[in-house]
């Protein structure tokens, strides 16, 4: 029970952070915010300046136009970076100012930003853990793609993958795993892809526990909508629904359905959404544990109003 509201929990924050990545502009981000996000980022840290201000200098240039405003928000990133002490953090920085130069194509900024990145990867201690380098790794590997240099990125992609298999916890190796899966996506690096998938196929195999294969499948196919890869995204979705199905308690079943429900919303499959939602609703009902049924029926609630 403990661990299926985690599964649970651990899975709306990657929804979200994955929702977050897909590079769609939110309802709140009104051009005359910019300026003034700009200036509440002057007084943060160097790794808030130097993750957060290029984004931000994308947008002014997008958006205002004002291409001499984005290029010194850049500027004020690239001294941030420079702050940083800790190499993880460096190479986030300069990867995020790298992906961000090259949107805005300054392509001899991106290089430098990108230079200081790797080399940041180069000053990290011995026995960094396997999570940490995939997540950097992918971040350089945006980078690189921003700049289109993708055989480049591909390359840097492949290295994060080899470094999942480092990983004992096959729980642990989802997040990296979604991370990289992510990134090829995006770049639509069809055999970064197929080999990604075979290693998520891989640890849905290693795993018991249906709700587990279900939550893994339902986040990849999760990263194959938003990345607009819909076709795979619908074989995925089956998948994951098939071991949703096979849930033995009512209760469980029915929240994996709702974890399957989330996707096809995000995914804007109503009919699909519909569709699962109604099997949660009937298993929620009938399991007899109070708190699970508990638990189902408000998720089904707030699911039923974002459906209809």
């Amino acid at each position: 029970m403990k661990n299926l509201l985690v599964n649970v929990l651990v899975f709306a924050v990657l929804i979200s952070v994955s929702a977050g990545c897909s590079g769609k502009k939110g309802s709140s981000g009104k051009k005359n915010n910019i300026p003034q996000q700009i200036q509440k980022l002057q007084s943060a840290s160097a790794v808030d300046r130097a993750t957060k201000l290029p984004p931000l200098a994308v947008r002014l240039a997008e958006e205002t136009k004002d291409i001499p405003g984005a290029k010194r928000v850049m500027e004020d990133a690239m001294k941030a970076c420079a702050e940083i002490e800790a190499p993880a953090d460096k190479c986030e920085g300069y990867s995020k100012v790298a992906e961000c130069y090259g949107k805005l194509n300054e392509k001899s900024n991106a290089k430098r930003a990108l230079k200081q990145a790797k080399e940041a990867i180069g000053q990290l201690p011995e026995g960094t853990d396997p999570e940490t380098l995939i997540s950097l790794y992918a971040k350089v590997a945006k980078a690189q793609a921003s700049m289109n240099e993708l055989q480049d990125a591909e390359e840097t992609l492949m290295n994060a993958l080899a470094e999942v298999e480092k990983i004992e916890l096959p729980g642990s190796r989802i997040r990296p795993l979604s991370d990289v899966f992510t990134v090829f996506c995006e770049i639509k690096a069809a055999e970064g892809q197929k080999k990604t998938l075979e290693v998520i196929h891989k640890l849905v195999d290693e795993v018991e526990d249906k709700g587990l294969k279900s939550g893994y499948l339902a986040r990849t196919a999760a990263i194959q909508f938003q990345t607009d890869l819909m076709e795979a995204g619908e074989k995925t979705f089956a998948e994951a629904e098939k071991y949703a199905d096979e849930i033995e308690s009512l209760g469980q079943r029915a929240l994996a359905y709702c974890e399957l429900v989330e996707v096809a919303i995000s995914a804007k499959l109503k009919e699909v959404a519909a569709r699962v939602l109604d099997k949660a609703n009937k298993d929620g009902e009938k399991e007899m544990d109070d708190t699970l049924r508990t638990l189902a029926r408000e998720k089904v609630a707030d699911l039923k109003k974002k459906v209809n």
